[in-house]
This record gives structure tokens, sequence and C-alpha cells, in this order.
């Protein structure tokens, strides 16, 4: 599940106090046409699926969240890229606050400018863990939010 922010203003994020946290990079590359949506992965071309599911929103200790269930998941292989596409480069950095936390919060950049934050787990967003990094990480950010 992916769990966003509405309030977060990615442009004032101060990333120097995210160093502790940070986990791992991955580039990563999207291909999008009329025929659907392709990556390249281990030289080979996959079409994905996306399994669209309504975004559910959610309010935490006066902190507006919508979680996304939506997966984009493997359909077919196929062996060529269609002519007319567009290639989105992106860069994702992975960031926890503990090797054992379910929770992760991903740092979307094109660029070097980021494009998207997002938490993300496969746990519930009610499960007390998830809570309690989602708020640690806004803290961790300088996110105000209005009461």
């Amino acid at each position: 599940m992916k769990i966003y922010s509405r309030d977060l203003d990615i442009k004032a994020i101060p990333h120097k106090t995210l160093i502790p946290y940070y986990i791992s990079t991955k580039n990563k590359s999207l291909i999008y046409s009329e025929e659907g949506i392709f990556k390249i992965a281990k030289d080979k071309i996959y079409k994905m699926k996306v399994i669209d599911v309504p975004v559910k929103k959610y309010v935490m200790d006066n902190i507006v969240l919508y979680c996304d269930d939506s997966t984009i998941v493997v359909d077919d292989e196929w062996f060529q890229i269609p002519y007319s596409h567009y290639k989105n480069d992106i860069v994702e950095e992975t960031y926890k606050l503990n090797s054992d936390s379910s929770m992760q919060m991903i740092f979307v950049k094109k660029d070097g400018f980021v494009q998207d934050i997002y938490f993300e787990t496969n746990c519930g967003i009610n499960t007390i863990g998830v809570k309690d990094d989602i708020i640690s990480f806004l803290s961790l950010l300088k996110f105000n939010h209005t009461m």
C-alpha cells in the first residue's frame, strides 16, 4: 500500500535530516505508449498491468492521508517497444527508521528533483508501528499541519 500526504511540501524537505535513515537507491524506467505501460528488466521487455483500487482517505492525528492499494504487475513479455512511446527515467530513494520497520518512505526523483514522496507498507495503516513511523517521518520532515 502507498500512503500519501496531501499537505507535504516536497520543495521544503530538509534532506540532510534523512541521511541516517537512507537504505537504497533504485533507477527505474517505465515506457508509456498507446499500447500500455512497459518496463525493461534483465534484458527483457514486460507489459505491465495496472490493478486500480479506489483511494481511501484516512485522518490520523488531524493529518489527512490517502491510502492507495493499487498495484502495477507484470502482465506479459513483449519483444519490441512500440514505436510511439515516452520513456520516463526515475530514481527512487528509500528510507526506513530502522531495519525492522514494516514501513518505508520513498522519494521519487527525476532529473535530480523530487517529484513525489510516499510511504509504503504491506501492513494496514492502522498497524501501530506504521502509524508511529509515519508520524516520526513527518516530524523529521518538519511537517506542519493545521488543527
